[in-house]
Order: C-alpha cells, then sequence, then structure tokens
C-alpha cells in the first residue's frame, strides 16, 4: 500500500509489496524555496495491527542546517490512542538517524487503536514507511470538525522550542483543541522579515492566522521597518479571517518587554480590522508563577505551550 500526501494532504493509495505503508512528506513553495523545510504534518490512522513499525528517509539534498541559522530536526513523534481516546503512548525518537524500523506499540490484544504521527517543522524527511504484516489493514482517519486551517507563523517559540515533544507544542496542541488541520511556517526569526513566506500563507486558504513576535530589539527604526511591516503585511493580506498575534512569556520584571508590547498593542490598535487580536506574554500568564512556565532563554515548558494553547484555543472557540 502507497500513502502519498498531496496539497491538500489527502492519502492516495496503491498497491506495493509486502505489506509495507509508505507516505511522501509534503513540500510547500519551491525546491529552492525556505518554506520546503516546513510542515504541519500529522499523519492519524487506525489499525488493529499487532507489531505496526515505523521507518523513514531523509532527504539527501539537504544541509544540516536550512535557512536563518535553524537546524534541521531528525526524528517523529508518535501518540496511541485506545477505543475511548485516551492515550496510552506518547514516545518520539527525536534526533535518531534513518533506515531501522522502530515498534509503535506492541498491540498484543489486537484492538482497534489510533495512531497520530507528528513531524517537526524543520525536519529532514522525505518518506515515511509503516509497516503491519500482510494480512492486516489500515485506515486513515480524519476528525478535523471544521473546514479551512490553522497557519502559524513566527520563530523559535512557534518551532516548538522548550517542548520535550512536537505533540506538546502549542501548535500541535491548538489544531487538536479545535479540531482543525493546520500548518506551521515559523521561519520568520523576527529579525528578518520575510513577505515569501507571510504571501505563502494567504495560498493555504487559512481561517485562523496565529503569529509570534518575539523580538527584543527595541530600535524604533527596527519597530518601524519590521515588526510594524510584519503586523500590517499581515493583518492586510486576510479579509474576515481571525488573526491573533502574540508574545510568548515573560518577567514582568523586564522592561523592555513591557514596552515592546505597549508597541506591538499601539500598532495594532491602529489597524481597522477587528478580527484582529493581540495576547502579550504577561496578560496570558499573569497567575502564575514565571520560574513554573519558562526555562533558560526564556523559551516556556511543556506546561507552558499547554498555557498558551489553552488560552487561544479557548478565545477562538467564543
Amino acid at each position: 500500500m502507497i500513502i502519498k500526501i498531496n496539497e491538500k494532504k489527502e492519502f492516495i493509495f496503491g498497491a506495493i509489496p509486502n505489506g509495507s505503508h509508505v507516505f511522501s512528506r509534503m513540500i510547500i513553495g519551491s525546491n529552492n524555496s525556505s518554506l520546503r523545510y516546513s510542515s504541519g504534518i500529522r499523519i492519524k490512522f487506525r489499525s488493529k495491527a499487532k507489531t505496526p513499525k515505523i521507518s523513514y528517509t531523509c532527504r539527501e539534498d539537504l544541509g544540516t542546517r536550512a535557512t536563518m541559522g535553524l537546524y534541521l530536526q531528525k526524528g517523529i513523534t508518535w501518540v496511541v490512542y485506545d477505543e475511548s481516546k485516551k492515550i496510552i503512548c506518547l514516545d518520539s525518537n527525536y534526533g535518531k538517524n534513518t533506515g531501522e524500523d522502530v515498534l509503535l506499540y506492541d498491540n498484543k490484544r489486537n484492538t482497534s487503536l489510533e495512531y497520530e504521527i507528528c513531524l517537526p517543522t524543520l525536519n529532514e524527511i522525505a518518506d515515511i514507511f509503516i509497516r503491519i504484516n500482510d494480512n492486516e489493514s489500515i485506515e486513515k482517519v480524519t476528525d478535523y470538525s471544521k473546514e479551512g486551517t490553522l497557519v502559524f507563523l513566527g520563530g523559535p517559540f512557534t518551532l516548538g522550542n522548550g517542548a520535550t515533544f512536537c505533540y506538546s507544542s502549542f501548535p500541535y496542541q491548538i489544531a487538536h483543541n479545535l479540531k482543525m488541520d493546520f500548518f506551521n511556517l515559523a521561519l520568520w526569526n523576527n529579525n528578518h522579515f520575510n513577505a515569501e513566506i507571510v504571501k505563502t500563507s494567504g495560498k493555504l486558504n487559512p481561517e485562523i492566522i496565529i503569529c509570534e513576535i518575539n523580538s527584543i530589539n527595541m530600535d524604533e527604526d527596527f519597530f518601524k521597518k519590521e515588526i510594524e511591516k510584519y503586523i500590517l503585511c499581515v493583518s492586510s493580506l486576510y479579509g474576515k479571517e481571525k488573526i491573533i498575534f502574540f508574545s510568548q512569556p515573560y518577567d514582568s520584571k523586564n522592561e523592555k518587554l513591557v514596552l515592546r508590547d505597549k508597541k506591538i498593542k499601539d500598532i495594532i490598535k491602529n489597524i481597522s480590522n477587528s478580527n484582529v487580536k493581540f495576547f502579550d506574554g504577561i496578560s496570558a500568564y499573569d497567575f502564575l508563577d514565571f520560574e513554573v512556565i519558562s526555562l533558560s532563554n526564556n523559551y516556556v515548558s511543556d506546561y507552558g505551550h499547554y498555557l498558551l494553547s489553552t488560552v487561544i484555543s479557548k478565545y477562538l472557540k467564543d
């Protein structure tokens, strides 16, 4: 069975020998585009297979680093749910090389289980092979209740920095909460505005756009040339779509970051689009001790990712 993913993330089935199942990762943009590294791919399937295994190959034409100095990421994360949707397994082979089969779950009772495969955003993966026995079957699962997609723009936090697994990062959690498909285009590092990425996001027909703002550079020229340009470009590209800008949580004693958020609020206040919302890092987390949710370098922990996803998901559901 061959499973490939087209631009709509639809599975295309075909037959190959020895009971293997394979899909190819989707590439957004041309081979020379920085967007080729980006994905929000989650593959969900259901099977009674006793010992489903997974392996993957990597693209041979990639260097060790992607654009803007961001390292490519090896490995995948997988989640296994029982019939009541309870998570019974969460694991990853993050950082490991290609080639070897990895057991997803030892399904000794041959019950119908649901599997979710999550790829990191900046990944080297070319093809993933899901292997089951010849007499076993696999069924695609699509549980997205909404049409349209989520699109995430931003930098390291949106990439998942601080999260133990990509599944734990807030983009995956928001998509899960809203039951929506998503693309993670987190290649704008807040210091180099990339109009190509913003314009490409519009081609994905998003219903909701969620954008990270993380720069602590308070130079006035920088704000005018980069931050304001970014906010205005995203805001002008869409009409009825909801647009969420947010900054990472931070210690309220950091006066530079408090001033940054005030400037961002002022920019957004002047945009005549009622669908634009801003969550500043303090207001989203002001009921918690900063140390509880943070790691070094101001990246938040799994719990911080969870809290941000909860705050934004609640707003989008209301």
